[in-house]
C-alpha cells in the first residue's frame, strides 16, 4: 500500500466522536468507508500497473525478429495510438473500469447508512429514488471522462505510444520494455490521489443528496463536518471541524481551490466529511452549532493561504 495512504488507514479519522450509541455507529461507518476507498484506490493502481507491463510487452512483441533499424522504425511508426488502446482492451481496462465503478455503490450504501443512525425513516432506499438516481448517475458519467479517461485510459495509452513510437530504434528490446513500463504510468501516487479525490467528491455528493431527499420528507438536518483537526488540517477546515451548519451556511464556503467546500471539502486529499444530523443530535455526537463567523473565517483562511501560495509562485518566477 502507498505510504501516504497507509498513515491514513491506520489512523482514526473519527476519533472525536463520542462513545454514546449514535457517535459509536456513526464512527463505524464512517472508517470503515475510509478504509475501503483507501483499498480500492490502492487495488485500481496496482490493477492498472499490472495491465501498463502486459501491454509494453505486447508492443515490444509488435517489432517482430528483425533487428534492422529501418524495419524497427517501420513498426514503430505504424503503430497508432488506437493500436494501443485496442491492446489495452484486450488486457482488459474495461472489466478494471467496471470493478471501479461498482465500488461506487458502497459509498452510496453508506451514505444511506449514516442517514438510518440518524433515524431517518426509509434511509435505506432514499438513494434509489429516480431524482436521486439521476444526480448519482450524472456524476459517474462526468468521472467517467474527468477522472477514468483523463488519469486512466487516455493517460496511460498516450504515454505509451509516445514512448514506444520515439524509442523502439534507440534500445533494446528488454529496455524498451522497462522504459515503457515506467513512461506508462510515471506517478502511482499521483493516480491513487486522483482516484480517492473522486470517491471522496461522490462520496460527499451521496451525503447530500441522501439528506436533500430526507428533507423533502419532512427531515430537518443540518450538515456536520467531521474529521481529524491535527497539524496536517488545513486552516480552512479547522474552523469548520467538529460544527453543524444549515445547508444555506455550507453553500457559502469556499476552500479557494476552484469548487465548493460542500463537494470539494478543503480540497485534495481532505480527510474530512459532510454528514447530515438532525439538531436534537448535536450534544450526542459532540458537535456544536457552527455560526456565520465561523464561515467567514473558514472563507477568510481559504483566501489567506491561497494568496501565500500565489505570491510564492510570483517569488519563484
Amino acid at each position: 500500500m502507498r505510504p501516504f495512504l497507509d498513515v491514513k488507514a491506520q489512523q482514526d479519522p473519527f476519533s472525536t466522536l463520542p462513545a454514546t450509541d449514535k457517535g459509536r455507529r456513526l464512527k463505524d461507518i464512517l472508517n470503515a468507508q475510509a478504509e475501503h476507498q483507501v483499498a480500492a484506490a490502492d487495488e485500481l493502481v496496482d490493477a492498472l500497473d499490472d495491465l501498463v507491463v502486459r501491454v509494453s510487452d505486447r508492443l515490444v512483441d509488435r517489432l517482430g525478429d528483425t533487428s534492422s533499424t529501418a524495419a524497427l522504425e517501420a513498426a514503430a511508426l505504424r503503430t497508432e495510438l488506437q493500436d494501443v488502446l485496442d491492446l489495452m482492451a484486450d488486457e482488459g481496462l474495461a472489466d478494471i473500469e467496471t470493478a471501479w465503478f461498482q465500488g461506487y455503490q458502497k459509498i452510496a450504501d453508506d451514505a444511506e447508512a449514516v442517514l438510518g443512525v440518524m433515524g431517518v425513516p426509509g434511509a435505506d432506499r432514499i438513494l434509489d429514488r429516480e431524482a436521486a438516481a439521476s444526480v448519482l448517475d450524472a456524476v459517474v458519467d462526468r468521472h467517467g471522462v474527468s477522472f477514468w479517461a483523463r488519469h486512466a485510459r487516455d493517460h496511460i495509452s498516450i504515454n505509451l505510444w509516445d514512448g514506444f513510437v520515439r524509442s523502439a530504434t534507440l534500445v533494446s528490446r528488454e529496455e524498451l520494455a522497462e522504459q515503457l513500463q515506467l513512461a506508462g504510468f510515471p506517478r502511482p501516487d499521483h493516480a491513487v490521489t486522483e482516484a480517492h479525490n473522486a470517491m471522496a467528491e461522490y462520496d460527499r455528493v451521496c451525503h447530500e443528496e441522501a439528506a436533500r431527499q430526507a428533507e423533502a420528507d419532512g427531515a430537518e438536518l443540518l450538515r456536520a463536518y467531521l474529521g481529524p483537526d491535527d497539524n496536517r488540517t488545513r486552516p480552512h477546515c479547522k474552523h469548520l471541524v467538529g460544527k453543524a451548519f444549515t445547508l444555506e451556511q455550507a453553500r457559502r464556503l469556499r476552500n479557494r481551490q476552484g469548487r465548493p467546500t460542500l463537494y470539494d471539502g478543503g480540497g485534495h486529499r481532505c480527510r474530512h466529511r459532510w454528514v447530515a444530523v438532525p439538531a436534537d443530535s448535536l450534544k450526542e455526537l459532540g458537535l456544536i452549532r457552527g455560526t456565520d463567523a465561523d464561515i467567514q473565517r473558514a472563507n477568510d483562511a481559504a483566501r489567506s493561504r491561497n494568496g501565500r501560495r500565489r505570491r510564492r509562485r510570483r517569488a519563484a518566477a
